[in-house]
């Protein structure tokens, strides 16, 4: 395979596991947001509590981080593909959990288009931080 090729490869192989495992977190992300209350005893089944407790593990930040930090790592050919790598990965991630939680969105309470643009800036921005640093130490890794 000639150099194109290569970097076609690499490039379709990072999409394709950034789509893959930014659905699988984002899905899991939903379900923390949705988890059952605890506090009802019996009434909450295994199934429940087993799925609960993976959405909750995998939504927390420090996992986040970590998969951020395993793109780099992979995919991660130098420093600057590191940070874009983590950086890409992470915002399809956080775009994942904002459309699949639309779907379950049931408030009666409307946001202002400012509240709106607030949140979408602190939950990008923060996100695309968090990725270029997990995809850099990935790569330095």
């Amino acid at each position: 395979m000639n150099d194109k090729q290569m970097n076609l490869k690499h490039w379709r192989n990072f999409i394709l596991f950034s789509v893959v495992v930014g659905i699988i977190v984002g899905c899991f992300s939903v379900v923390s947001d949705h988890s059952p209350y605890f506090g009802e005893g019996p009434n909450v089944s295994a199934l429940e509590t087993v799925t609960s407790y993976l959405a909750i593990m995998v939504n927390s930040l420090p996992m986040w981080f970590i998969v951020a930090m395993i793109v780099g790592y992979l995919y991660g050919r130098n420093l600057k593909e590191g940070i874009l790598f983590g950086a890409i990965y992470t915002i399809l991630a956080i775009t994942f959990y904002f459309i699949i939680g639309s779907v379950f969105e049931e408030t009666a309470i409307q946001s202002t288009t400012k509240e709106m643009i607030t949140v979408y800036v602190t939950w990008y921005g923060t996100s695309l931080v968090g990725g270029c640093i997990g995809g850099t130490l990935g790569f330095l890794y």
